[in-house]
């Protein structure tokens, strides 16, 4: 007759002992083998701190996700509304120098000489070059960002405003004459554009374009969306 005695200790350490009966009926006690230690690890999927999945970049916002891969030259985002991803493909530079910034109804960033945004409720990418100047062709040379609205966004280089649509997905830029400097403003729907004197412009989220009043003469301006040479 044998029988075996578990012990399972709470450091996840098991002992058995063997205790066998002679024939005579005294007790005969077999060596008991090593003990065996388990550790258990916890590996997290997440690779490069918070929303790096594996190396790629994943930024959420209220219905957006926007997916920087590892490598490539698209970028990914899913609009909540539409129930669907699209994608948009860099014009210039590497997709090391994306960092999208994620609101709640659009995403957007700048790699050299273009900006990028995707509008949550048209589920939409779109791209606009922001000046020719070889310059910013450069990695890492300091241009415009784009600052966000609920669902527009704005930025400004030298003289040019650009804005963009949440609702549509689309950019617009204005210019304001040579030698002005621009100053852009963002709301949750709309942004402004003005040199402080003159020239007042304002792009809606719903009508995706921009449009201005001359705060001298108080006539309706044009609006010029050419680049700078």
């Amino acid at each position: 007759m044998r029988r075996t005695t578990c012990v399972l200790f709470l450091t996840i350490a098991i002992h058995c002992e063997m205790t066998a009966w002679a024939q005579n009926g005294s007790q005969q006690f077999v060596t008991p083998p090593p003990m065996i230690e388990t550790t258990v690890q916890q590996v997290s999927p997440f690779v490069g701190g918070s929303g790096a999945f594996a190396q790629s970049t994943i930024s959420q916002g209220k219905g957006i996700i926007v997916i920087v891969p590892k490598s490539g030259k698209r970028v990914w985002a899913f609009s909540v509304t539409t129930g669907k991803w699209s994608s948009v493909d860099l014009e210039e530079g590497d997709i090391s120098e994306v960092s999208a910034a994620v609101g709640n109804g659009n995403a957007g960033f700048r790699v050299r000489r273009w900006l990028y945004g995707f509008g949550e409720k048209a589920g939409r990418w779109d791209k606009i070059q922001i000046s020719n100047e070889q310059i910013l062709l450069n990695p890492g040379e300091f241009g415009p960002q784009p600052a966000m609205g609920n669902y527009s966004m704005a930025a400004q280089h030298k003289n040019v405003g650009f804005a963009f649509s949440g609702e549509h997905g689309k950019w617009d830029r204005v210019a304001l004459p040579a030698g002005q400097v621009a100053q852009v403003a963002v709301g949750n729907y709309f942004a402004t554009l003005t040199d402080g004197q003159t020239y007042y412009y304002a792009f809606s989220d719903t009508s995706q374009e921009w449009g201005g009043v001359d705060l001298i003469t108080g006539e309706q301006l044009p609006v010029n969306r050419e680049l700078p040479q």
